[in-house]
């Protein structure tokens, strides 16, 4: 891999988490073998982010500042929360990240339609005079967040956080079937209020929204509705006891903790 095509990349040193450029001989452990030259080309613009840190790390967001010849300024995100699902980014570990997702594991495969949209994303890139990426915001196990948070993003971790927790510990506290049933289903609703009048009542809608939604209030709706749809599913597949037991096994030694600012 040639010289860098990141004129500059900021990480949270200090803290203890690394993003480094995809050339750094301390990243190599992280970059995957390109599955084509247009692949090679678009890992030059993808970074690594390194957990130095004794805690893994259970959210996290990076921005991407373009800049073309022109002036015009444009931007990019890319962000992760470990919760509901997923896999945090373990202590002396390290992840690789791009906009362009599935870059090299040859995700964008081999027909002329892929090649022709890494084309597209690599003439992109050169038009750009300058492109910054920054690590703005990472929220370790221990609740602990740190970073400049310039968009801010934590409200909105902090709501699905929150949500989860609320709304696994609000079913679960109830005895009877008929009461466990409701609870569920008022979840879904208050979720389901939270969507515009035009839009599906759906998870998929839910979660899309809720994925953007950094307003802690709406996001927080959005995201206990997320959660109340799918065990309202699990109800009618399966019965109200075998969802509750289901819901106690996934969720019952899960800790949340609270989100808050380093030093807070």
């Amino acid at each position: 891999m040639s010289q860098p095509f990141l004129t500059e990349v900021r990480g949270l040193d200090s803290d203890g988490v690394l993003l480094l450029r995809t050339s750094d001989p301390a990243a190599r452990g992280a970059v995957p073998t390109p599955q084509s030259e247009q692949e090679d080309a678009l890992l030059r613009y993808a970074v690594v982010l390194t957990n130095t840190t004794s805690h893994p790390i259970i959210a996290y967001y990076v921005h991407w500042k373009f800049t073309d010849s022109g002036g015009t300024v444009r931007h990019g995100l890319v962000k992760d929360k470990s919760f509901p699902g997923g896999n945090p980014i373990a202590p002396h570990s390290a992840k690789l990240l791009s906009l362009d997702n599935g870059i090299g594991a040859g995700a964008f495969g081999f027909s002329q339609r892929s090649q022709d949209r890494m084309d597209q994303r690599l003439r992109f890139y050169h038009e750009q005079r300058g492109i910054e990426a920054s690590l703005e915001l990472v929220v370790l196990d221990d609740g602990t967040a740190v970073g400049p948070d310039s968009e801010g993003w934590l409200p909105h971790f902090r709501a699905w956080m929150d949500a989860e927790r609320d709304f696994v510990h609000t079913v679960l506290a109830e005895n009877s079937v008929m009461s466990f049933r409701q609870r569920v289903l008022d979840a879904r609703e208050q979720g389901f209020d939270a969507l515009p009048k035009d839009a599906p009542k759906s998870l998929t809608r839910l979660g899309g929204l809720g994925d953007w939604e950094r307003d802690y209030s709406r996001c927080y709706q959005l995201a206990t509705g997320f959660f109340a749809v799918q065990v309202a599913e699990w109800i009618d597949q399966t019965g109200e006891d075998a969802a509750k037991r289901r819901l106690l096994l996934i969720t019952g030694s899960k800790h949340y903790p609270e989100l808050r600012r380093k030093g807070q």
